[in-house]
């Protein structure tokens, strides 16, 4: 009976210490699986911040090298080919003086020279939307809104509480970029009638809202992540800031806050520029 109950306390003894080096091994594992998740979850992290700044760094570069393409557009070929308009212009008016049948060719290539200054300026524009310095970003929308007028036939209107300057050009284009994108959604997809662009700036945060009263994005996200919403959201992370689409009285709201890339400028009006 003895030997008995000594067989069965070692046997317990014994089951006590496998499962306590057991449970000691169990722990070393999840110790060790820890510190390696650990580890591959900071090298994670360290790749998407490596990932997003390489991703900012190429579209501040694709900027970059619009702008520059758009300024060779308007002060080199712009200014080479109003030269070449100056010269066409006078002889033509030379032939006609002297009454020469060449002078129809060289109405003809005053004409093209014309067509392709226009042409060139549009590029420009499309290259380089944005001006800099003081009124530059507010004209450019202002300027962005008359066109949407004329060539849409709907009301659009800027306002904005006081007038500011962005200083960062691709600050200013990708901002630029999410109103024209908007806007563009607004006319073709939501068949608005009215939008309208508001611009507040509080503190360091610029926040920028466009408004329309078409038929909306749709009710569900999928809708409202397409339609080049995603590029949107993207330009707006870029500069660190936040972009929401909400539907808005039947219509569709979008808005964007940007902290950090706009300051205040005492004394300017769009009445000024």
């Amino acid at each position: 009976m003895s030997l008995t109950l000594s067989a069965v306390v070692a046997a317990r003894e014994r089951t006590t210490e496998d499962l306590r080096r057991a449970r000691d091994e169990l722990e070393e594992r999840v110790r060790d699986r820890t510190v390696d998740l650990s580890r591959a979850n900071q090298s994670l992290r360290g790749e998407m911040g490596e990932r997003s700044r390489l991703e900012k760094e190429l579209i501040d570069a694709g900027e970059r090298e619009r702008l520059r393409l758009g300024r060779d557009l308007h002060d080199d070929l712009g200014q080479l080919l109003a030269g070449i308009l100056f010269l066409s212009s006078a002889v033509e008016k030379k032939l006609s003086t002297q009454s020469l049948p060449e002078m129809t060719a060289a109405k003809e290539i005053r004409s093209l020279v014309q067509e392709a200054i226009a042409k060139t300026h549009r590029l420009a524009l499309g290259l380089t939307p944005v001006t800099l310095g003081e009124g530059g970003f507010l004209a450019s929308i202002q300027e962005l809104a008359a066109m949407t007028e004329r060539v849409f036939d709907v009301a659009c209107t800027l306002d904005y509480e006081k007038p500011f300057v962005v200083d960062r050009p691709v600050a200013a284009t990708n901002l630029y970029r999410i109103i024209q994108e908007s806007i563009s959604n607004a006319v073709r997809h939501g068949k608005a009638r009215a939008i309208e662009i508001y611009l507040v700036l509080q503190g360091q945060q610029l926040t920028l809202t466009v408004r329309d009263d078409g038929v909306g994005l749709g009710s569900t996200a999928a809708n409202r992540e397409g339609l080049g919403v995603s590029i949107m959201k993207h330009r707006a992370e870029q500069l660190g800031g936040t972009l929401e689409v909400q539907p808005d009285r039947g219509g569709t709201i979008v808005t964007c806050r940007v902290p950090g890339i706009a300051r205040p400028l005492a004394g300017l009006d769009l009445a000024d520029l």
